[in-house]
């Protein structure tokens, strides 16, 4: 079995929790307060600023090459969804004035960089993987439930299913077993652990929006 492949199936449950939140169910159903929603904007746009950095901190870990452009493509791209956050933000800001980041948002950047900071590629990938796999997922799953024709956040669910998205997921789950394949079984359990604390972190995401 894959790495990845183990790691997600140890983060099933944390991801079935997830699919549970009312957040999300909220989400589907079209019927999340503008008010939860401008929250859960104005956290992702602090951490995708963080994020950004932590891409092009993976790229230099990198050697020269297409997988270390990927990653500077992903730092462009946080960059570039911030500002589409902006915009949306813009909507809905009223409902929410404070942009300060909560303690889950603190504490799931600190996670990642300190793990980057370490400078360790295989933790590295791991940490950060759940970004970008974890929101494909879900999405996918929204995109299942939700009535896409008259959802106001249809938008925001095709997003996280675009087919640029899917593919970045796909790259960065490649990359990672790449680099766990030649890892130590302890390597790879300290990996685990590191995905799994990200995926937490997902789910502490959605929570404090939802719940302030």
């Amino acid at each position: 079995m894959s790495w990845s492949r183990e790691a997600y199936s140890c983060a099933v449950p944390v991801l079935d929790d997830i699919k549970k939140h009312p957040f999300i169910l909220e989400l589907a159903s079209g019927t999340l307060s503008k008010e939860r929603f401008a929250r859960y904007l104005a956290q992702d746009r602090i951490y995708l600023v963080g994020y950004a950095s932590e891409m092009n901190a993976i790229a230099e870990m990198l050697p020269k090459g297409s997988h270390a452009d990927m990653f500077r493509q992903f730092a462009m791209d946080g960059m570039q969804a911030e500002r589409d956050l902006h915009d949306l933000l813009s909507v809905t800001i009223a409902e929410v004035p404070e942009s300060k980041p909560l303690e889950g948002t603190v504490e799931y950047m600190k996670h990642t960089r300190e793990i980057i900071e370490s400078k360790d590629l295989a933790l590295s990938l791991a940490a950060t993987l759940p970004c970008t796999w974890i929101y494909n997922e879900i999405g996918k799953y929204l995109q299942g439930i939700a009535n896409m024709d008259s959802n106001p956040y249809s938008e925001w669910i095709k997003c996280y299913t675009s087919p640029l998205m899917d593919q970045g997921a796909k790259n960065c789950i490649e990359l990672t077993d790449l680099e766990a394949a030649r890892q130590t079984d302890a390597k790879r359990k300290l990996m685990t652990a590191a995905f799994i604390k990200s995926t937490q972190f997902e789910w502490i995401f959605w929570d404090q929006a939802y719940n302030g």
